[in-house]
This record gives structure tokens, sequence and C-alpha cells, in this order.
């Protein structure tokens, strides 16, 4: 009987433990997730990505976006980032025929912000009315390849 109970016991302690080994490497996809930032699991970034505005009108032109470094490293990000739209509780990249450029990378120093714009009107045309995220992909290195984080910021179109 006590090794009946011992047998149980590490079972039960086995699974525990085990039980806390999960993928910690996906991206929050929540669909009450109505942060201005997200993050990747596991990054040592630590930046935020904000829109100006959380409404806009189905044609709008541009949007204004501040990206701040909060880590205590530079980052680095290029002009690839881009829109996505939620369907559903998925969120799809919008597809545009036009070719971003990956020749132009801005540095950000630690504690540091930058003012950017992502032309919409230029590179989507016309909304619909839904709800959208602006994703702007940051590292730590110059070629984008190390430890790559995603950052977030979502907005409504109406």
């Amino acid at each position: 009987m006590k090794r009946l109970v011992s047998l149980i016991l590490l079972s039960a302690f086995i699974l525990l433990a085990f039980a806390g080994c999960g993928n910690s490497d996906s991206e929050k996809t929540d669909a009450n997730d109505t942060t201005t930032t997200t993050t990747v699991a596991k990054s040592d970034i630590s930046a935020t990505v904000t829109t100006s505005k959380t409404d806009y009108s189905q044609d709008v032109e541009k949007i204004d976006f501040t990206v701040t470094n909060k880590s205590d490293d530079k980052i680095y990000f290029g002009d690839d980032y881009v829109l996505e739209v939620k369907e559903g509780d998925n969120w799809t990249e919008l597809e545009t025929d036009m070719k971003i450029s990956d020749d132009l990378l801005r540095a950000l120093d630690k504690g540091k912000s930058i003012d950017e714009s992502l032309y919409v009107s230029e590179r989507y045309g016309t909304l619909n009315a839904d709800e959208y995220r602006l994703v702007v992909t940051v590292s730590k290195s110059e070629n984008l390849t190390e430890n790559p984080t995603k950052l977030y910021a979502p907005f409504q179109v109406k």
C-alpha cells in the first residue's frame, strides 16, 4: 500500500513538473487584447509602438506612430512595418503591391523615441471598417536577425 501511494505521489509530481514546460515562444493573440504593445516571449528587448490615434477613417492617408526603446541597448528597425487586420480571432497581414524598402535602417538608443509615419493610402489603398494593428519588428542587430521582436499597436478604422 505504501508503495502504491508513493508511486501515485511521484506520478503527480512528474505531471506537475512537465505541466510548466509549455512553449512560451508564441505571440499573444488574445481576442480581448487591448494593449498598445505586445512583444514576443523570451525577448530581452523592451520597446513599445503606439499610434497617434486609436480611431481612423476609412480614407486615412497616413498613420503616425512612435517607437520607444526601453531596453538597455540600442535597437534597430527598418521600413518593413506592416498592417494586420483581425479576422475572427486571427490576425492576417494585409496584401500590398508596393515594394517595401529594406534599405532604410533606423537606430534607436536606450531610452529614446522616434516618430514615424506609415503611408496607408500608398501601400494599402482604402481600408475597410475593421480592427487593425501596426506591426513593427525591432532587433538588437543591424541586420535585424538577432532576437527579432514584433511590436503591435492596435487601432480601429470606422
